[in-house]
This record gives C-alpha cells, structure tokens and sequence, in this order.
C-alpha cells in the first residue's frame, strides 16, 4: 500500500508517475511499465494476503476439531486373525500372532490402539466394518489371517478405512518358524506409515528388537501367552506356566518369556489366593531373570510393575512402575486399568475414575473394567455416572450375567430392592459367589428370611465336594436367615458347617482376607469372642503396610459387627464411622454397609435411636464429585 499510495494533507492519493529531474522521455516509459508491474504484482499479493488471513482466521476458530480428527484418523482396531491352518489346535498360533502385533501397536504413541479383550468378541470377517468401528470407536480396522504348514506360516493382513471400508494397504507375510520373530513388528511400522504416524526413535529402536532366535520357544511364548490372555480358570494359568516354562528352558535369554512368567506367577496371588511361599518364590526369581536381561523392556517394567501390586502389595512402587511402563505403552489398556484399582486402594476415588475413563477409552468393551468402574462409582455414591457406565456395559452385552448382577447390585446399594428383583431372578440358576452374595444380600435387606433359607438351602445343594469356600459361605447365610428367623439351633448347625468348611478352605488360602474375615464374624456368632479377634487380627495383618482401602474398609464392617454381636454400642459406631471415612466401594463388590443398607439391614436394629448411627444413616452425599463422562 505504501508503494501504490501517498498520504497528503488532501488525503490518500495515488503516487505520481511525473518523470524524475533530467529523466529522459523513454526513460519514463519503462520506469512507469516497470512500476504498474510490479503494482499489479503488489495487488496479487494483497489479494492472497486477504485470503490467506480469513483462512487463517477461520482454522484459528477450530484447533481442538482439527487435532481431533487427525488423532481419529490414526486409530485402529486389530480384530481376531483367521486360522488357516488345517490343524485346528494352531488357533492359538494365530491368536497368539494377532496379540503381537497389537503389543506392537500399543508402543507407537502417535495411533490409538484397541485393546484385543475389546476385539476378540468379533469375528475374523466381520460383516460390518463401519458397525464395528463405529462400537468401537476407531476409523480403522485391521483384518488378517494365518496359515501354518510344519515350519511355514503365511501371514496375510489388510488396513481397511472404515468408513468408506477402503482397502488403505495390504501385505502378505511367507516366513519360516525359525525367521518369523520380527513379522509383528514390521507389521506395527508398515501399519503406522499407512496411518502417517511418526515414529520416534526410543519407538523405532523398541521394535527392532527380536524377542528369541528359537523357533520352538516362541511357539511356547505363544501358547503360554494365549493361554493367560484367556485364562479365567487355574487349570488355564497352570498351563500358561508350563508353556512358558518350556519357552526359558529352551531359551534362558527370552526375556518377554521371563516376565510374564513372573506376571502369571504373581497373578495368583491376586485372583486365586495363591499367597504361598512358593507362588511368590517363582514370580521373584522369574522377575530377576527379566531384569537380568532387559531391564528397560516395557514388558520387564509391567511384570515388575504388577509384582509390587499383586505380590509385595507396595501400591506407591507399583504405581511408579506402571507410570513408567505407560510412557513406553501408551496405548495399553491394562496399565490405565491398573493405575485405576492402585489409585482406589489408596483411597483416591477421583484419580480412579479418571484412570478407568481412559482405559475404557482404549478398552471399551472390557466387562471387566467397565463394571470396576460402575463399582468404584456406585461405591462413593456417584450413582449419576455409575448408571452411565452401566450404559456402556449394557452396550457391551446386554444380556450378559455380568451386566444383569451389576445393575442389580447398583440398584441395591440405592434401596432400590423392587429395581433390583426382576435382575436377580434371571439369574437364580448361577451359583456363582458374587451372585449368591447378592441374592442373600436381596433377601436379607427385604426381611425375607424364610426365603432366603430356601435359597441357600438349594445352593448349597449344588456345591461340589472341593467348593469349600463357597460352602462356608453359602452355610453362613443360611445360618443368618434361620438366626433371624428365630431358629436358633439350626441356625448354630449351620454356623458349624460353615466353621468347618472354612477353615479347610483356609488350609488351602491362608491369607484370605475375606475367608479370615467371615470365620471372624462366624465365632462371633457362636458367642466365642476371643476367637473372633484372633481371626479378625489375622485379616488385619494382611492389610499392607502403606494401607488399602478396601481391605481396611472390609475389616472395620467386620469389626463393627462382631461389636454388635456383643452389644458394644461405642466400639460398634466407631467402626462405622472408620468405615465411612473409607468410603462404600467394598460395598458393591461384595454387599457390606453403605447408609442405605445401614436403614434396612437388621444387624443395626439395637442402634435405631442413637444419634451417632441416625447421622451414619442420613449421610448420603457422594463421597466425590463425578470424574469423567464414559
């Protein structure tokens, strides 16, 4: 604009083409020429300019939709590989192969990556692409299959574009057994290329590392790993052991075989209550042989990470290692999931639910985590989001005896017992702890004592001879009921038998906090009080020293009854009050005491009129505020 115009004191006028002193007529001409070129030039220039700042302006107005859909379009689902092969027990290779590379995957922190326990629900060849993306909620899918012929695999994988079900890429894989170990990580990169993903180097150098060089122990990892990734019997996890016992014994160097032996040793802790010195043995010595040899693999940080969880109960340690294994992983759900049950232990209600926000996020389908979540939620008496979670496990399976009982025990937790009726009916033939639980918890909350014995009697029928945790249990509630029913010999049978197949389960558990817990309040029953605080010590000292909520909150409902039961008002309040400071998470994983059931439970009926209970009682605020929006 200043070389087209001049400001007069008339105003802005254009610039006058008068010749210079002693300027030639010629020389003028090309002077103006070269001047109305180059104010052509200058108005092309202002003309873009004028475009360029309204675009400008208009993509300035929306940074967060841009980075959105560039994140979106980088997400990927990977769904079951087909087995190919002719021999129906190489499913597991082809499981085992698709597990790899979503292991893969999960280390490129530019994509977002579903977690396989999301994916394995779908088909091989889905019939809907965009459906199953759209459940997802990814722009991807990845299909493939393998065939296995003696040492020959054939690996086949497609990237499909879901919403135009466009084929992105393609590539078929002929490898031996004894050169395959790399397959999934070619796999990952070409995958991220497609989906413009940058790699960074820590990323570039992870992948290009070769887990084994023997053909015979990765087939071993492979079965091991899929039989764990399975496994919700012992039988499975016993098995996943021996295979990856064979994996180290024909490579001592298999570092990814090491770890997770020792995740799988350590797991049975935690799920099977395997609290045996020689469980916890072989997940330490399985640990120090990873750590020997890579200390800095993510799947060396996660075995540890779940160790010091599982094992050794150090929360602040575990909560550290699973940070650190996340940086390398980000898209691994487990280690969210994780973060969210260490978080919860320690009292952190709000960091929990942000934690199971993001793993369903990458998991969303996860029966699991999803009902973790409504329990955490339901548990701090944030009913609003656990019924929004319970939105998504519907979604998940509708039909599910998983979806049915947390609905019914969410519907519970809110004295909501007519809700709660029709749910629990659907599943009367389930014989299951948690089911069982919940229908004593139904009976006993609608005064239904005749009932409730019937049922219990009709349990316990169907038990097994080796079901001792289960009998004691099941033998507990129906003394209760007859108790309360004014039977008291049979209900003092029933105590017996519970006393009994108690502690033989105990022989076979020792640190059970539930089972120490139940032979408390058990003895309490039969009048033995020192008995009661003999075992209700014993539950105590399996509370970790930098403390848990939920196994604190456990032992002060049990301490608070077996007060109760010898009509020590001050001790019994006390316990209440230490309880609710605790929180009622415990309270919807396994039915204990929140306000609401302290209004209908029975066992409460000496502390009606003390205003210390009357305010316990009344004291239905949330514990914390909503965290997230699933």
């Amino acid at each position: 604009l200043a070389w087209l115009f001049d400001l007069t004191p008339q105003g802005i006028v254009r610039t006058a083409d008068a010749p210079a002193t002693g300027e030639s007529p010629a020389a003028v001409r090309e002077r103006q020429g070269v001047e109305r070129r180059l104010n052509y030039l200058l108005g092309a220039l202002l003309l873009l300019g004028i475009v360029y700042v309204a675009l400008d302006h208009t993509m300035l107005r929306r940074p967060a939709a841009s980075a959105a859909d560039g994140s979106a379009a980088r997400s990927i689902a990977v769904l079951p590989f087909d087995n190919l092969s002719r021999d129906p027990d190489n499913a597991y290779f082809a499981e085992g192969i698709q597990d790899q590379v979503l292991t893969q995957l999960a280390k490129i922190g530019a994509l977002k990556v579903i977690s396989r326990t999301s994916t394995q629900q779908y088909a091989a060849k889905p019939g809907s692409v965009a459906e199953i993306a759209r459940q997802l909620g990814v722009a991807n899918i990845l299909e493939g299959s393998v065939q296995k012929v003696g040492d020959a695999v054939r690996i086949n994988v497609q990237l499909i574009r879901a919403d135009g079900d466009s084929h992105l890429w393609a590539e078929t894989y002929d490898r031996k057994l004894d050169n395959i170990f790399g397959v999934e990580s070619e796999v990952a990169q070409a995958i991220a290329q497609a989906l413009n993903a940058r790699l960074t180097g820590a990323e570039k150098q992870e992948l290009a590392v070769l887990p084994t060089a023997n053909a015979q122990a990765w087939d071993a990892y492979l079965h091991g790993r899929v039989l764990f990734e399975r496994g919700e019997l012992l039988a499975d996890e016993n098995e996943a052991i021996r295979s990856l016992e064979t994996a180290v014994r024909l490579d001592p160097d298999f570092a990814l075989a090491w770890a997770l032996l020792s995740e799988v040793h350590a797991s049975q802790n935690i799920e099977f209550h395997d609290t045996s010195a020689t469980g916890h043995q072989a997940a330490h010595e399985a640990l120090q042989q990873a750590l020997r040899l890579r200390p800095d693999a993510p799947e060396t940080q996660l075995a540890q990470a779940y160790y010091d969880f599982w094992v050794a109960r150090d929360y602040d340690g575990a909560r550290r290692l699973f940070e650190q294994a996340r940086q390398k992983t980000p898209n691994n759900a487990e280690i969210h999931t994780a973060l969210a049950l260490i978080a919860r232990r320690q009292g952190r209600w709000d960091e929990s639910l942000a934690s199971f926000d993001q793993a369903i996020t990458l998991d969303p389908r996860n029966l699991e985590t999803l009902t973790q979540a409504v329990a955490t939620a339901a548990g701090v008496r944030n009913f609003p989001l656990a019924f929004k979670y319970l939105d998504r496990v519907q979604d998940a399976a509708p039909n599910d005896h998983t979806t049915l009982l947390f609905q019914a025990r969410t519907y519970q937790a809110q004295g909501r017992l007519d809700q709660a009726e029709p749910l629990l009916a659907k599943l009367a033939a389930d014989t299951g702890l948690t089911v069982v639980s919940s229908m004593s918890t139904q009976r006993l909350l609608q005064h239904r004592y005749a009932d409730g014995a019937v049922l219990m009697r009709q349990y316990i029928g169907k038990l097994e001879a080796a079901q001792s945790m289960e009998r004691s249990l099941y033998s507990f509630y129906l003394a209760e009921f007859q108790r309360l029913a004014g039977d008291t010999a049979s209900a003092n049978a029933s105590y017996h038998s519970s006393l009994d197949a108690g502690a033989a389960a105990l022989r076979e558990q020792a640190g059970n906090g539930d089972l120490l817990n139940l032979l408390a309040l058990i003895q309490a029953r039969l009048g033995d009080r020192a008995a009661a605080r003999a075992y209700h010590q014993q539950a105590l000292k399996g509370i970790p020293s930098g403390g848990d909520a939920l196994l604190a909150a456990s032992a002060q409902n049990t301490l608070a009854r077996i007060e109760a039961q010898f009509g020590n008002k001050d001790a019994t309040i006390a316990a209440l009050q230490r309880m609710r400071t605790l929180s009622d998470v415990a309270t919807v994983t396994k039915p204990l005491i929140n306000p609401v059931t302290l209004g209908l439970d029975p066992e409460w009926d000496a502390l009606r009129g003390d205003p210390r209970f009357q305010a316990l009682a009344a004291d239905t605020a949330p514990a914390t505020k909503e965290s997230g929006t699933p």
